[in-house]
Order: C-alpha cells, then structure tokens, then sequence
C-alpha cells in the first residue's frame, strides 16, 4: 500500500511539472517592454490593402449614438479646437498608427491645434514615439504604469517623474510648431523660472493655473523649448505636456502605456478627472490585449469597462465615445519533451473572448463600436499579419509597417462616419 501511495504522489509530480512547463505564457516582459520591428513602411491606401483585411467590416457602429454635432464640429476647426483623446496600450505607446490618423484627419479638415498631447516615456525609462524629443540634465525619481507599487505619485499619462533637486529643466522638440505649453503635474505647481527657444531667451507669460496644470504662452511661434522649472515642494511629480498653437484646429491625444488594461487606468487616482484637462471631444479606448493574457472572467472586466466609462463620463459629459476591439495576437506555448525545453506559437484564443466582452457592453450602452478584431481579419488572421511581415515576431505587437496599415485602415472608418454623420444634419 505504501508503494502504491509512493507512485501515485511520483506520477503526480511529474503531471504537475509538465503542466507547468506548458502553462500559457503570459509574456509579460515582451508585453511591458517590446520591439519595434520595421517590415515594409511604404504607406497603404485603401485600394492596395491586402486580401486578408475584411473591407465590408471597417465602419464605425454608431449603436444608436448620434454624432451629428461632433462631425459639424469637425467641419468648423478653423475657428475652434477639436480634441480627440484615444487611451490604449502599447499598441499606442509607439504612437505610429494615432499618427496616421492624426495626419489624415488634419489633412481633411485643413488644420492642426499642434502635436498636443507629449509623455517623458523615454526619461521614464520606456520607449517613446519617433517624432518628439524630451531630454533634461535634472535626475528624477520615475515611475511607470505597470510597475506597481509606484514609488512616487502617478499621473493620468501612466509616467510620473519627481525631480531630486529644487530647480529642474526640460528640453522638447516638437514635430509642429506652438505657442502654448501645458505642464502637467501632481503635488504643488511648479515655478516657470526661464524659457528659452531656438531663438534664445523667450518673453513669456504664465496664462492659466489649475490644481494639476499651468500654462506657459510664448510670444512666438516655436518647434523647440528649453524650460526651467523649480519646485515649491519636495512632492511635486511632472506628467507630460500639451503642446498647441492658437486657439483651433484638431488636436488627437494619445495616452498608450505598454501593458496596460482597463484596471490600471481605473487605477490611477483622478485619472478621468485629469483627461478633462485636454477638452476632449471624442474620446477613443482601444484595451483588451492585455485582459486576454490573465484570468478572462466576463462581470470582472465588464465591470472595469463600466468604471472608466461612467468616470471618464462625470468629467467629460459633452464627449462622445468610441470603443475598440483588440485583433487576434497569438500566445507562446512551452513544452518539454525528452529534456530538451522548446516554445511554439498557438492563437491566443482569449482575445476573441474579451472582443466578445467589449462589444456586448458597447452594445448593451450605445456606445460607438469599432470591431478591429474582425475588419483585421478575424480569426486566423495573425497568420496573415505575419507571413505578410505586420505582426512583429513576438506575435502581439505589429511592426512599423503593420501599424501604418492600421492607422489608415482605421483613418478610413473615422472619416467615413464623420462625413456620413455630417450629412445626416443636411437631409
């Protein structure tokens, strides 16, 4: 009897390790930390997208929303800012598909507020978007959205950054020129002590003060600033900063931070409050990725959607919204036979679950949806996307040319609602 009960806890072991050695793989380091891969950059346009895209898919479903009033507002940019806020992962982190839509509606509608929206990644620790430069001589305390506990304040970007000495600088460079700079931060404001552009030294005035913001106008037009702050508390941490020009034109926000879920914005302590500070018009949240890598359970992230919706709601009540489903990704499969330890590649079959999830409740609430899961091809697609060199090799990400793609495949689907959303007011 002994020896029996010997073999059965043996080969009960042995079940356990092989269970163990081919669990999913959550991947959270490439998740929180990826690679940008290239593939071919050449821009696409809609009469060359490839085969696998699901054309008759890629539209906007309004789900009973009217957006008449946000289209007209598009059509008077000229005259008045219009904000867009899109909120992801590290899908938007790299901000290279938010670029081609900022581009094309830009493009449509004739004018930009300026770049907007720009994030300390790099200072921070992660990677940041190609097109913007923000550097200091100062050293900082850091802190990024994933790595929890965070040892200073977090700020609605998902970065915070406390400076370790009283005065403190920071150098950015700007793809667009502006006039007005909006430094983000938590604790007491900080004090403008000097700006300098490429022209030197710069006459400036601080015109507005909240709680959590202070803006900075420089009597000219600029790409690059040198700012010189200094701190009246040892508490105070930056978040980022709004960079515009003039008072119209299309400004479109990006707030990506890599792994991110509904949860860790939902995380944040006046987060939602915090985005109200950009105005925005139509805010976009394209999650779901990461929710697909852990535990699904259908009421817990329901109930995540609902709380940042309902909070993002409270202090942006004029804004319209727009959901966004995650495209298949695929998972790493360990196993171990004959000793020899080897990783495969299966379809991460949970993502289809969570799009599920997020278009039931945008259904369910009226909200815009926008089923990327399905204009990306749907299931079996990531095969696609990466024989044709979009799916960068850790099979979650896209690579540069992948991204490019998305952005004027979605570009396509906004335009078309706005300009069909518009006519709807002239019948």
């Amino acid at each position: 009897m002994n020896k029996l009960i010997y073999v059965i806890l043996f080969v009960s072991v042995i079940m356990v390790s092989v269970w163990a050695m081919a669990r999913d793989d959550s991947q959270q380091d490439v998740r929180e930390n990826p690679q940008m891969q290239m593939g071919d950059t050449t821009s696409l346009r809609d009469n060359t997208y490839p085969k696998f895209i699901n054309k008759k898919a890629n539209h906007i479903d309004l789900n009973g929303d009217d957006w008449s009033d946000l289209a007209i507002k598009f059509t008077y940019c000229d005259s008045l800012p219009v904000n867009i806020l899109h909120i992801g992962d590290s899908h938007l982190q790299c901000d290279v598909s938010t670029d081609i839509v900022r581009q094309e509606l830009v493009a449509l509608y004739g004018r930009s507020h300026g770049r907007g929206l720009v994030v300390p990644f790099k200072l921070a620790g992660t990677n940041q978007p190609y097109d913007y430069s923000i550097t200091s001589r100062s050293t900082f305390a850091k802190a990024t959205l994933l790595k929890t506990p965070w040892p200073i304040t977090m700020g609605f970007t998902g970065v915070a950054l406390r400076p370790s000495i009283s005065l403190f600088d920071f150098s950015i460079q700007s793809p667009e020129v502006f006039n007005y700079i909006t430094v983000f931060f938590t604790g007491r404001a900080p004090v403008v002590n000097a700006v300098m552009t490429e022209k030197g030294p710069a006459a400036y005035m601080v015109c507005n003060r909240t709680d959590t913001s202070i803006t900075i106008e420089v009597v000219e037009q600029v790409k690059s600033v040198d700012l010189t702050l200094g701190l009246t508390d040892s508490g105070t941490s930056i978040h980022g900063f709004n960079l515009v020009r003039g008072n119209s034109g299309i400004s479109y926000h990006v707030i990506g931070n890599n792994g991110a879920t509904y949860t860790h914005y939902n995380m944040i302590k006046d987060f939602s409050a915090c985005t109200s500070q950009l105005s925005p018009d139509l805010i976009i949240i394209s999650l779901g990725t990461n929710e697909a890598f852990g535990r699904v359970v259908t009421s817990e992230i329901t109930s995540q959607i609902d709380a940042l919706i309902k909070n993002l709601r409270r202090y942006n009540a004029a804004a319209k919204f727009l959901l966004v489903t995650p495209a298949e990704c695929q998972r790493r499969q360990r196993s171990r036979r004959r000793r020899r330890r080897s990783s495969s590649y299966v379809v991460n079959e949970k993502v289809a679950q969570v799009r599920k999830i997020i278009a039931d409740y945008a259904r369910a609430h009226n909200i815009a949806l926008y089923d990327w899961y399905a204009v990306a091809g749907g299931a079996g697609a990531s095969t696609q996307w990466l024989n044709n060199k979009y799916l960068n090799t850790d099979r979650i990400h896209l690579t540069m040319a992948g991204y490019k793609l998305q952005g004027n495949i979605f570009a396509d689907a906004l335009i078309n609602t706005l300009i069909l959303s518009e006519s709807t007011t002239e019948e």
